[in-house]
């Protein structure tokens, strides 16, 4: 927290003692004063824009060039002011929040009203902010997956020259239902909160993606393979493979939201088991309605012939899960992952 302020160094000073800005009042925190940052080269205002956290008899444009600084040195900066003085600043600043009585000025410019003219609120509105990134991540994360899969899926379709693809658009729509749709809203609900650096979330979705989605996609055209040796079993392999997606993508929402360290390797771990609850509900309807006649009907979905047909779809899939959690702690993986964001971040 930083105090950027046109009044005179004491009575500030006193201010941010009282907020608990700075521990005391002595020459080590002392305010940066406008007329010091005059005198100022690039190199000490950037030291001073970093270090000191109490600013005095700074002018508006002198506001608007410490925030400036700080965001040309990477930093993402909130600015709250009330008066037109403060205008330059906040039009700089990454988010702009004033209060309700400030000035007609500054109530069009901020982003943020507080309508109770309380701070309070803020750490409440910075987690919430937190929960919302980080649970469109996860969100990203598992349909890019899908979308991931089923590109490659396509691509070698048409290279084995395959007329027909490897599961239904029926069946794909229930894929989507338990895999994507449903576990979204609870990872949507179920958000957790930290900050996260641009940088890492696009490493994040590199290092998490294309692992799932190639595996995923070997892991269908194995399936594929085992139940749909002949023309006549294409139908018979399209359920196998519809059985398999859904049963790894239920498992792909417990990687996004790791309960415990067993899961951790596509992300960090969160402890939450809510998401993991949803997960094994989800399978249990899944199963359920493949069971039943009337969703069997309208969404080709039937039991498998035999208790070893089961035991394939479950052995793939606990295969898969452990090839993609030991790819996703592999250090070559977190190294290329690396060098391409740098890339990707020069570009």
């Amino acid at each position: 927290v930083k105090i950027l302020s046109s009044d005179d160094p004491e009575p500030v000073l006193e201010a941010a003692s009282q907020l608990g800005v700075i521990e005391e009042q002595s020459s080590q925190n002392a305010a940066v004063t406008g007329l010091e940052m005059a005198r100022m080269g690039r190199d000490s205002l950037n030291q001073a824009a970093q270090e000191a956290a109490v600013y005095a008899q700074l002018s508006s444009e002198q506001k608007g060039q410490i925030v400036r600084t700080l965001r040309r040195q990477g930093e993402r900066v909130a600015m709250v002011g009330d008066t037109a003085t403060d205008i330059p600043a906040m039009e700089e600043a990454d988010l702009r929040i004033t209060m309700r009585s400030s000035s007609q000025a500054t109530l069009g410019l901020a982003d943020i009203v507080l309508l109770k003219d309380s701070f309070q609120v803020l750490p409440t509105v910075l987690t919430r902010g937190q929960n919302i990134v980080n649970g469109l991540l996860d969100i990203l994360k598992i349909n890019l997956s899908q979308i991931g899969y089923i590109l490659l899926l396509t691509v070698i379709m048409f290279l084995s020259d395959r007329r027909i693809f490897y599961y239904h658009p029926t069946q794909g729509g229930i894929i989507a239902f338990f895999t994507i749709i449903v576990p979204s809203l609870g990872l949507t609900f179920w958000a957790s909160s930290g900050p996260l650096p641009r940088q890492y979330m696009r490493s994040r979705l590199w290092h998490f993606v294309v692992p799932a989605a190639i595996t995923m996609t070997l892991a269908s055209l194995v399936v594929g393979w085992i139940f749909g040796r002949g023309l006549l079993d294409i139908a018979y392999s399209q359920l196998a493979v519809t059985y398999l997606l859904v049963a790894i993508g239920l498992v792909l929402v417990v990687f996004v939201q790791p309960p415990t360290r067993f899961w951790v390797g596509g992300d960090v771990l969160s402890g939450d088991w809510r998401n993991t609850y949803l997960a094994i509900v989800l399978f249990v309807l899944f199963i359920v309605i493949t069971i039943l006649p009337l969703t069997q009907e309208l969404f080709r979905l039937t039991t498998l012939q035999d208790a070893w047909a089961y035991a394939v779809i479950g052995a793939v899939a606990v295969v898969w899960t452990f090839l993609v959690r030991a790819i996703w702690r592999a250090p070559w993986l977190n190294r290329y992952v690396g060098i391409l964001s740098e890339r990707l971040e020069k570009s």
